[in-house]
Parts: C-alpha cells; structure tokens; sequence
C-alpha cells in the first residue's frame, strides 16, 4: 500500500479541502491511503473525524521557526518523516511561502508532488511576502518529483511550465437538482418565494461578499423580492453582518454559516454570484453547474471554471464609465433560468470524481 501525506488541509471546509476529501473518498483503499498533515493539536482539521474513520493518521507536523536555526529545523523535519511511514507527500498550496515540508521529504527519499490551487495570490501582500514567493516558484522545480495544478492558469502563475492539471472533480450524483431539497432548503432559512442569490465560501477579502452587499441593494431599488444567501465560515469578524444592517439589509441576507453538506444548498438558489478577487479552478462553480445554477462570476476567474459555457463574467470594479455593480445587478434581473440537461451533462463527462480519481491514482503509482 501507499501512504500519501496530505498538506492544506485546515479546520476550514474549503475548496482545497473539499478537493482531497473528494479524491480520498475516490480512492482504491487497498492500493492507497492518505495521511494528513496538521501544524497543531489545538484544533480539529476539516473532515477529521471521517478521515480517522477511514483509516487515515492525522500526523503532527514540526513547530519550529527560522528563530530556531536551520539545523534544528532540518533535525526536526527529518525526525518527523522518518517516523510518519509515508511514501509520497502531495502538497497542496495557494502560496509557495514555505517549501521546509517537501525539501526534507525529498532528502528521506519520499516522493513529493506540488500541488497549485490558485492563479493569484493576495495583492495586499507585503514585498517580503512577494519576494519569498518569487524565489520558492523557482525554488520548487528542483524539490517536486511532479507538478500539478487546479487549471491551465494557475499552474502557468505558481509554476511557469511542466505541470500536470488534475481536475477539481466532485460526485456529480450529490449535486443533482432536488425540488424536494430546494423546498426543504428554502423552508430551513425562511427563503419563501424569493429569488434566491446564492454565494458559497469563506467569508472573506478574497471571496468578495460585501461587493454583493452593493450588488444586492442595486437588484432589490428594481425588484423587492430577493434575497442572498451566503454559506461558509465568517473570517471577517462580523463586518458583512454589520454592513447588511446599516444599508438596511438586515432581512434580505441569510448567514448560513459553515455547511457540512453543501450539495443541499445549491437547489434552494437561483442563481450563484461568485465575485472572488483570486481564485483558482473553484470547486463551488463545478457544484454549481452540475446543479444546473446559473453563475455569475468575476471576470479574474479562469475561462477554464466555463464547463456548460453558461458562465457570465463580468467585472467586480468599475471600468469606462461602467458601474459594476449595476452590470451585476442588471445580470441578474435578467436571469434566464435553470440549465438544461445538456449543459449538465458536460459537467458529468469532464468532471465526475469516479473518471478522474484514476489519474492521480496512476500517479502515485508510477514510481513505485
């Protein structure tokens, strides 16, 4: 059997977690099991319970620091391989910041795959921060025995070339529109008849929800019955909460928090608004499209994300004398409805996780 030590996985149920709780889930058990990497004992990583149950170690990782001296950081990083039994480690990242966990994998003789999850990373970063991730994209080429990316664009921009993309697949059959889920769904969070935009992710700068604060006051100055549903954790302290109240939104936003099992939610919406500043090949818009959810999408996103062809991109700040948010609202008034079953189909073709599984499954077979 192969043991594979999985890093990125976080107490966030996010987008690189969902991808390799889904490949996990995929996997031929006998032939190979994951391992996962976790900095602290302090708190509990996403899915933990479920990877335990399916026989997979949650290993400590060392906690020591540049103030340590390399030496030490090395001894530590070579005890701690040395003892976790793993033969590959996939690393998975939106950020090369730092490249400890694969340069002493590699020197212990573990195979190490590099994993890209975004095609750009925070531009509030400080200069350091940006010259870090400048020398490990570099860096990295010489420590990864393979390459592997979430799109064409986010290898191009963690990497540059020799790279492999391995879909962000799901299981398409979870995702299925349900008329009985949507009533369901819609009863659970008082949605009632409205039109329902639907945002799934972190709240957080990067994913952009108090754009479609500004967003949802343009549609509702043209149409009184619609509402914003948002899904996931709250990394911003309560300030999409207290800006919904001063603007008077208070009623129309529901705050669903963390969702342990987002496959119900897409058919309780309308419409998915996704106007994230950076994101890589999303997990939440293949969701999406399998449910046959009509998005509208930031324009930084990757033409990739466009399975069915469906996708409406449009900008998230004003450009020639073009407000954005009224393009995004005038989008959306003009929603044409649910997909049709062809368009669904492409996504079940390209993207269901029992075809894909096999390509990273050859992989960590290849040099064994």
């Amino acid at each position: 059997m192969i043991r594979v030590l999985q890093f990125g996985m976080s107490a966030n149920y996010g987008g690189i977690e969902t991808f390799i709780m889904n490949y996990y889930r995929a996997m031929d058990r006998e032939k190979i099991q994951f391992d996962f990497a976790k900095s602290s004992d302090d708190y509990k990583m996403a899915f933990e319970d479920e990877i335990l149950s399916m026989g997979g170690r949650v290993l400590i990782t060392p906690n020591v620091g540049l103030k340590n001296g390399f030496w030490k950081i090395k001894k530590a990083w070579m005890d701690f391989y040395k003892e976790a039994g793993v033969d590959v480690v996939h690393y998975n990242t939106v950020a090369l910041m730092n490249l400890y966990a694969i340069r002493f994998a590699k020197k212990t003789g573990i195979r190490v795959y590099a994993h890209a999850h975004t095609s750009l990373y925070n531009n509030r970063a400080s200069f350091w921060v940006k010259m870090r991730m400048w020398y490990n994209k570099r860096a990295v080429h010489g420590l990864a025995d393979s390459l592997m990316a979430c799109s064409k664009a986010a290898g191009e921009w963690m990497f540059g070339h020799d790279f492999q993309v391995i879909p962000n697949a799901i299981e398409c059959d979870k995702f299925k529109y349900s008329r009985t889920l949507r009533e369901l769904i819609r009863d659970r969070y008082g949605l009632g008849d409205a039109f329902v935009l639907l945002n799934v992710g972190r709240i957080s700068y990067v994913k952009n929800q108090e754009f479609l604060l500004d967003v949802l006051q343009e549609v509702k100055s043209q149409w009184k019955n619609v509402k914003l549903l948002l899904v996931g954790n709250d990394a911003l302290d309560g300030k999409i909460q207290n800006k919904a109240e001063s603007m008077g939104l208070a009623e129309d936003v529901v705050f669903a928090g963390m969702v342990l099992d987002p496959e119900v939610i897409y058919s309780a919406g309308d419409m998915l608004v996704f106007p994230s500043i950076s994101e890589g090949f999303s997990i939440v818009l293949i969701e999406a499209q399998a449910n046959g959810l009509p998005c509208l999408v930031s324009d930084t996103l990757v033409m990739e994300s466009n399975i069915t062809g469906t996708l409406q991109y449009l900008p998230i700040s004003d450009r020639d004398g073009e407000k954005a948010t009224r393009l995004w609202a005038d989008a959306i008034l003009h929603c044409k409805g649910r997909l049709d079953e062809e368009a669904v189909e492409k996504v079940r073709r390209g993207y269901d996780i029992s075809h894909t599984s096999a390509i990273l499954e050859e992989l960590y077979c290849r040099h064994e």
